[in-house]
């Protein structure tokens, strides 16, 4: 090979010193001082972040409770605060008293009074912050003006004093030059110090402590931030969760104060888990209503997500009152919705008894690990898998909302009033001339005037003739009533518009660049002329009144639209056109929430504030007002009952669904538990939710394909039974025995073997019990259908490919090597699955795998009778008879094996005996027996995983001694091979 580059020499020596230093840190190579050195530093940084963060903070705490509080009159006040009445005990000593007993019987390390401690001596520390800042800014602000007027009340006195001396001793005398002056000395001041000097000293020094209390102040006000928004305020809503779902979990608050006790630190964190699981779920169906709804409901009330590229920026410069008022918002949106949607739903489940019927009301647990270790790592995994989720998953949630709103408000009439629409086109409904008299018909009107009046009327003459004068160029007033309407402009038009005399007149219109929907050419805004006349033309200089100002109208007001032009007598006409709205806008966005892409007018959500709105928002149709003076007070009311009804009917809609999505889960987990048959003790309800999860995906999707279309699904069905075609016989056979094999034949194999290895107890093998029933064979079968067919998901899945966890996030390190296997062109490593690979590029993972083809080839064959994709190879070589095979060896081989075993033992008459074995002493026979069956059994398993991974194995093992030699022999050196001309070496 070539020599490398340099770049090429020095990343190899970087990964060989950062493989060393690594080895080092571990203690895998180099002396055993070093290992010992960083384990000390270690130490060291654990202890200072310890005494930091939390022994400091309760010693100040312990110190100011002991000067400021009474511990006494304390206790008493909470006590008196607390109680309800003067006979019944006081509820919160009590449930405190019990979480302070159990934390000393159990000699736990953290107790609430070291967390109590702790969080009021930050509070301490922040409000010393405060007072030394305070005190500081007032020093700095009034120093200043201290000395100044000292200054100038010394001056004062220095010229009084100096005038006194000038009147005593008369008017000065000439002295010689060779005589010294007089030299005055301040008694106030030491000689050679300056006043200028240490009036700046103290200055700086002041500025220098106003910098770092600023800096103080700043990490007081960011950490008292985070603080109540990232853990008191999810606290706060967690125990507020548990607290309503007491009765419905069969619990108490005695029971929980107990937990708290136990284990406080956990209890913290799955209240704390529970109210931030509760605020993203809240937060992101808020937003999501946000878009789904009409923009004139939400989007100016609830602030949208916003990217914060300096989050800490933002919470410096912001006042606390503003982050106060958005706190409170928030807290009201998350209790009105906690108790709507989960303390008022328990409570009707505990009245009406139907909890009792729910499985998450009675959960278990089974802690495998210690509780204090298990519990939170199952905490942080869930709280991580919920961020995902909704990540992944949001605007699903949004098309839900969409989806069920069109649906319930299309069926009560309220599409008009709460979903945005698009304008389908523009209806006439009148015009109106913008002037009182055309000017083109000015010296006709006069004319006329003097025409009708004879020489005995000539003065009302001459007064008809200026008031026409003063009308001509006057603005009709209908257009400034119009300016200045901000509501009711159905009523308005209805009342100064006449009826059209023509036939309704419908225009499509066009679309402006932005988005606008508009009948005709327009301009945005029609300029009306100031109100005079030629008498009353204001001469320069004359400061303008009202009538003389400009009024710009704009072209669309609310539903309607404002056209100039000019009638046939050339007088200056507006059309006035409303518009009709037309379908529903499907909400939201696709990729709305993506908050690097830009604002409203790139992501196509609802404006906030004065933020441009994108062409969605700016052509949507005006929705229709539920009070409008135009209707009488009965349609207005039917509108408000159908909300309260469309409110009621969603409520119980997403709490029903909400029940389901938490019942139907466990059910199906405890469901798996129960085939596998694990006693209830060993059961854990939040893996039994997992794994419900990961199967009601798959079963949703199925019946969503199964109900969606056009037609109904008993038409389709019939409709597949009417087109049943008889397949050729091989091919029918084939598609039987692929049935068989895999309905009946595996499972049943595969169910009796778990039965054999994992559940028949001593008496089976002792010969006293062995038979079986129809029972025990139906539930062997009902497992080994849920086991096969849960490995086949999975594989169809590819859970057992690289690719699968790189996609899920479980690689993130291995991300870019991912990227860059495939950008080269070389496939990435898969798995098998523990089976045997004939084709190089066919596995058992992922859609294209065995398992997806025979999938989609049994699928095409039963749903759609397409049997010339019927394939004897797919179907049966290489999916179901391979697995039958090896499931049924697997049965068979262990059992024959033990049987010749038995048969060996009666031969010598040893079958009945105990057995003695070395180091352990006189065994059971019949445990004896069990063990060498699962022996012959883990044996039989073991040959088969190596026989169908011949070739992983070989790949494995000279990896395995490629990475010995190297490190051995090779790591941290640079091989270089200077022979260019034989590439073979």
């Amino acid at each position: 090979q070539p020599i490398p580059s340099n770049s090429r020499i020095l990343h190899l020596q970087d990964m060989g010193d950062i493989n060393l230093a690594l080895d080092e840190l571990l203690g895998l190579r180099g002396p055993l001082s070093v290992l010992i050195r960083n384990v000390c530093w270690l130490l060291a940084f654990n202890t200072t972040y310890l005494g930091l963060f939390a022994f400091i903070p309760m010693n100040v705490g312990v110190s100011m409770h002991s000067l400021v509080l009474n511990r006494t009159f304390f206790a008493d006040w909470m006590y008196n605060a607390t109680a309800t009445s003067e006979d019944e005990e006081c509820l919160f000593p009590k449930l405190v008293g019990a979480m302070n007993a159990e934390s000393e019987r159990l000699n736990t390390t953290l107790r609430l009074p070291d967390l109590a401690t702790i969080t009021f001596g930050y509070l301490s520390l922040a409000l010393m912050v405060v007072i030394i800042q305070l005190g500081v800014s007032f020093y700095s602000k009034y120093h200043k003006s201290f000395l100044e007027q000292a200054r100038v009340e010394t001056n004062g006195r220095a010229g009084a004093r100096g005038q006194r001396d000038h009147q005593q001793d008369g008017p000065p005398r000439h002295r010689d030059a060779d005589q010294p002056q007089p030299i005055r000395v301040n008694n106030n001041q030491a000689p050679g110090v300056d006043e200028r000097e240490v009036e700046d000293m103290i200055g700086g020094l002041g500025d220098q402590l106003n910098v770092a209390l600023d800096c103080i102040k700043a990490l007081t006000k960011v950490g008292f931030l985070l603080f109540h928004k990232m853990l008191l305020l999810p606290l706060v809503l967690g125990i507020w969760l548990d607290h309503v779902t007491l009765e419905l979990l069969g619990s108490s608050l005695l029971d929980r104060s107990t937990y708290a006790g136990s284990d406080i630190f956990s209890s913290a964190l799955l209240h704390w888990v529970a109210g931030i699981t509760f605020m993203l779920f809240v937060t992101v169906s808020v937003l999501q209503l946000r878009e789904v709804a009409h923009p004139e409901i939400l989007a100016r009330v609830i602030r949208p997500q916003e990217p914060q590229p300096d989050l800490l920026s933002n919470l410096l410069h912001e006042s606390l009152t503003t982050h106060a008022k958005r706190m409170l918002m928030s807290f009201v949106i998350y209790s009105v919705l906690l108790s709507l949607y989960v303390a008022l739903p328990a409570r009707i489940l505990v009245a009406s008894g139907l909890g009792q019927y729910m499985p998450f009301t009675r959960p278990h647990f089974y802690h495998m690990l210690m509780p204090q270790l298990q519990i939170p790592l199952e905490l942080l995994v869930f709280h991580l898998t919920m961020l995902a989720l909704l990540e992944k998953y949001k605007n699903r949630i949004g098309e839900m909302q969409h989806h069920w709103l069109v649906f319930i408000c299309t069926q009560t009439g309220l599409a008009e009033y709460f979903l945005p629409r698009y304008v389908e086109k523009f209806e006439l409904i009148g015009s109106h001339c913008i002037f009182l008299r055309n000017l083109n018909v000015d010296s006709d009107s006069e004319c006329d005037v003097e025409n009708e009046c004879d020489e005995n009327d000539e003065l009302a003459a001459r007064r008809k003739k200026k008031a026409l004068t003063l009308e001509i160029g006057r603005v009709d007033p209908f257009w400034y009533e119009l300016v200045s309407k901000k509501d009711n402009l159905d009523e308005f038009f209805s009342i100064n518009l006449d009826p059209l005399d023509k036939p309704v007149t419908y225009k499509v219109g066009f679309t402006r660049q932005n988005g606008e929907r508009i009948p005709c050419n327009m301009q945005e805004v029609l300029v009306l002329p100031p109100n005079w006349t030629q008498q009353e033309n204001p001469v320069r200089g004359d400061e303008p009144t009202d009538s003389h100002v400009v009024t710009f109208l704009p072209t669309a007001i609310g539903p309607y639209r404002f056209a100039r032009r000019l009638s046939g007598e050339n007088a200056m006409v507006v059309d006035i056109y409303k518009e009709i709205p037309g379908d529903l806008v499907p909400r939201p966005p696709e990729g709305w929430d993506d908050l690097g892409i830009g604002g409203a007018e790139i992501q196509g959500r609802w404006a906030w504030g004065k933020e441009k709105k994108s062409t969605i928002e700016t052509g949507i149709a005006a929705r229709n007002r539920v009070f409008d003076r135009n209707k009488s007070w009965s349609y207005s009311f039917g509108i408000i009952l159908k909300g309260v009804m469309l409110v009621v009917v969603s409520w119980a809609i997403v709490s029903i669904a909400t029940c389901l999505a938490l019942a139907f889960p466990l059910m199906v987990g405890r469901t798996m538990y129960s085939l596998l048959r694990i006693p209830d003790q060993y059961v854990h309800d939040p893996f039994a939710f997992a794994i419900g999860i990961c199967l009601w995906k798959p079963a949703f999707s199925f019946i969503s394909a199964l109900w969606s279309g056009d037609q109904s699904f008993l038409v389709r069905v019939f409709q597949w039974a009417s087109s049943f075609v008889f397949p050729p016989i091989r091919k029918g056979f084939v598609v039987v025995m692929a049935l068989v094999l895999w309905v009946l034949a595996t499972p049943l194999a595969l169910g009796l073997f778990y039965d054999l290895l994992l559940l028949k107890g001593h008496s089976f093998f002792s010969g006293h019990d062995i038979a079986i029933d129809g029972t025990e064979i139906l539930t062997s079968w009902a497992t080994g259908t849920m086991l096969l067919n849960s490995w086949a998901l999975m594989c169809y899945c590819g859970v057992f490919a690289r690719d699968f966890w790189l996609d899920v996030g479980a690689a993130a390190l291995d991300a870019e090597v991912h990227a860059r296997e495939h950008d080269d062109g070389q496939a990435p490593d898969r798995d098998d699955g523990g089976s045997g690979v004939d084709l190089p590029d066919l596995t058992w993972q992922g859609q294209d795998g065995k398992i997806g083809r025979f999938v989609a080839t049994l699928t095409s064959a039963i749903f759609k009778w397409e049997w010339d994709y019927v394939d004897h190879q797919v179907l049966l070589t290489d999916s179901s008879k391979k697995v039958a095979r090896h499931v049924i060896t697997s049965l068979v081989a262990p059992s024959v094996a033990f049987l010749a075993w038995l048969f060996a033992l009666r031969l010598v008459n040893q079958h009945n005996a105990n057995v003695v074995v070395p180091f352990i002493g006189e065994v059971d026979n019949a445990l004896y027996r069990a063990i060498v069956f699962r022996t012959f059994a883990v044996v039989t398993l073991l040959a088969q995983f190596a026989a169908a991974n011949r070739a992983a194995m070989r790949r494995w093992f000279q990896a395995a001694h490629k990475a010995a030699r190297d490190g051995r022999y090779l790591e941290g050196e640079i091989l270089l091979n200077y022979d260019t001309d034989n590439e073979d070496h």
